[in-house]
C-alpha cells in the first residue's frame, strides 16, 4: 500500500512538469494596450493619445531637486513640468491619493511610461505605478542650452506654449518689494514683464508654486519659462528662481507711450462690446484726474480720468500719488479694457505707465437729472444732482454706504465708503445739490462723490 502511495505521487509530479513545459512552448500574445507607443513630446501635446499607454525617452524633470510628485493637500501642486532636450515640455500630474505622492522626483534624464489624459484642456500624463519613471537614471542635458531669445512680440504671438523659452533685457514693471503670487488669490499671480521698448507680457505663479512667496526679482536681464495659455492670452511661467537669476543689471528706463496713438476716452469706451478687450496696441489718453483718493471715497488703486469727450474709471497694479486736478497721460498697451461690477474700467494698469503732464483744470460738473443718470450715458463723469433730498438718516456710512436721494418721485444712491473722511457725518435734512461720478455697482445706478465739498 506504502509503494503504490509513492508511485501515484511520483507519476503525479511528471504529469505537473510535463504540462508546465507545453505551456511554457506556447506563446502567450501580450495585449497591444500593455505595449506603450514611444512617442515625442511634440506628439503627446496633439492631444491624440488620451487614455492610451505611451512611453517619452530622452525626457526629465524640471522641477528643483528634492521636489515630491505631490506630497501636499493640494492637488493643483500635482502639476510637474517634464521637458526634453530641446525645450519641449509637458504636464504630468499626479493626485495626492496615490501612493507615491509624497515620493521625491528623479533627477536623471530618460525614459518615462504613463497614460495620455487631459484635465480643462490640458494635456497630461499620469504614471501607473512609481515604476513607470525607473528609466529617468541618465545624466541630464540643458534643454536651454540651444534655444534662441525671442522677443516679447514672438512670444505673445502664443507659438510658445509647451516650450522653454528664453527672453533677454527684460525687467517687472512692478513695485519693488511685490512677490511672485504670495497671496491666497492666484488673481494676484499675474505679473508685468516689459522690455526696454515698454512691450510687455504675462508671468504667471500660482499660489502652490514653490516660488509663490519669492520676491521678483528687482534688475534687468534673461528670464526663462516655460510658454503657457489662459483664456488665449499668452503667459510665462517661471519653473525656479534659477530661471530668473540672471536678471541683476540695472534697470533700463522705459518711456512708455511715447509713441503711442492719442484716443479720446469716448473712442477708448465705445470699443468695449460687453467683454473684456486686452489692448495690444499702442495707444494712449490724456485727461483729468476727477477723483480725489486723499478724501478715502475711492481706493488709492483707483482713479477717474475725464477729458472733453467722456471719463473712466482706471485700476492700477499698485497705489497711485495723483492728485484731484492731475493732467495724466496713461499709455494702454498691455492693459485691459474690461468691467468691475458693471463699471467701464482700464484694468492691469502698471503705475509706470501714467505720467503727470501738468496742473489740469478740472471739467465743470454736468447738471442732469436722476432719469438721465439712469441712462448709463454718464459713466465715469462728473455729473450734479440738483435739489435732491436724503430719503434716509443716520450718517452717510449707514446702510452699507449706500443712501437713497430722491427728487419728483424718482430715486437713485449716493455711495460713500466706509474709509472716506466724512462717513461719520450726519446726513443733511433739507434738499442738497449733491456732485460726483456717475457709476454702477451690480446694475445699481449711483453717484460717487470726491469729498465733502460734493454736498452743497
Amino acid at each position: 500500500m506504502r509503494l503504490n502511495r509513492t508511485f501515484f505521487y511520483i507519476l503525479l509530479g511528471w504529469v505537473a512538469v510535463l504540462g508546465m513545459t507545453s505551456c511554457a512552448d506556447e506563446k502567450i500574445a501580450i495585449p497591444e494596450s500593455l505595449i506603450p507607443q514611444v512617442i515625442t513630446v511634440e506628439e503627446f501635446n496633439t492631444g491624440n493619445y488620451n487614455g492610451k499607454l505611451v512611453q517619452i525617452e530622452n525626457v526629465q524633470f524640471e522641477e528643483p531637486e528634492g521636489t515630491k510628485f505631490n506630497g501636499t493637500t493640494s492637488n493643483a501642486n500635482g502639476n510637474k513640468t517634464v521637458s526634453d532636450c530641446a525645450g519641449n515640455t509637458f504636464l504630468l500630474f499626479t493626485s495626492t491619493s496615490r501612493d507615491f505622492a509624497n515620493s521625491t522626483l528623479p533627477r536623471g534624464n530618460g525614459t518615462i511610461t504613463g497614460v495620455g489624459a487631459s484635465f480643462n484642456g490640458t494635456v497630461q500624463l499620469e504614471l501607473r505605478t512609481i515604476k513607470d519613471i525607473f528609466g529617468l537614471q541618465g545624466e541630464r542635458c540643458d534643454p536651454t542650452a540651444g534655444i534662441a531669445a525671442i522677443s516679447v512680440a514672438e512670444f505673445n504671438s502664443g507659438k510658445y506654449e509647451g516650450k522653454i523659452v528664453k527672453l533677454e533685457n527684460v525687467q517687472f514693471d512692478e513695485a519693488d518689494g511685490t512677490k511672485f503670487n504670495g497671496t491666497t488669490s492666484n488673481g494676484n499671480g499675474s505679473k508685468r514683464l516689459i522690455d526696454c521698448a515698454g512691450n510687455a507680457l504675462v508671468v504667471f505663479t500660482s499660489t502652490s508654486s514653490d516660488i509663490s512667496d519669492e520676491l521678483l526679482p528687482t534688475g534687468n536681464g534673461t528670464i526663462l519659462g516655460v510658454g503657457s495659455s489662459f483664456r488665449g492670452t499668452a503667459q510665462l511661467t517661471v519653473r525656479s528662481l534659477d530661471d530668473v537669476k540672471a536678471m541683476t543689471a540695472n534697470k533700463c528706463t522705459v518711456n512708455l507711450g511715447a509713441n503711442a496713438t492719442l484716443k479720446t476716452i469716448k473712442e477708448m469706451r465705445d470699443m468695449y462690446k460687453g467683454s473684456a478687450i486686452d489692448i495690444s496696441d499702442d495707444f494712449k489718453i490724456k485727461g483729468v484726474i476727477t477723483s480725489d483718493k486723499d478724501a478715502g471715497n475711492i481706493t488709492s488703486r483707483n482713479i477717474f480720468i475725464q477729458d472733453a469727450t467722456g471719463g473712466i474709471a482706471v485700476r492700477f497694479t499698485g497705489d497711485n500719488t495723483f492728485a484731484l486736478g492731475d493732467e495724466v497721460e496713461i499709455a494702454l498697451k498691455g492693459t485691459q479694457l474690461t468691467e468691475f461690477s458693471g463699471l467701464t474700467q482700464f484694468g492691469n494698469v502698471p503705475n509706470s505707465s501714467a505720467t503727470k503732464v501738468a496742473d489740469g483744470t478740472l471739467p465743470t460738473p454736468e447738471t442732469i437729472t436722476i432719469d438721465q443718470l439712469k441712462t448709463g450715458d454718464y459713466q465715469g463723469k462728473l455729473i450734479q444732482l440738483e435739489g435732491v433730498t436724503f430719503t434716509g438718516k443716520g450718517t452717510f456710512a449707514d446702510n452699507s454706504g449706500d443712501q437713497p436721494i430722491a427728487k419728483d418721485g424718482k430715486e437713485t444712491i449716493f455711495r460713500t465708503r466706509s474709509d472716506a473722511n466724512f462717513a461719520g457725518d450726519a446726513l443733511p435734512t433739507a434738499a442738497v445739490t449733491v456732485v460726483g461720478h456717475a457709476a454702477v455697482f451690480n446694475n445699481t445706478i449711483q453717484v460717487l462723490p470726491r469729498n465733502k465739498n460734493d454736498i452743497k
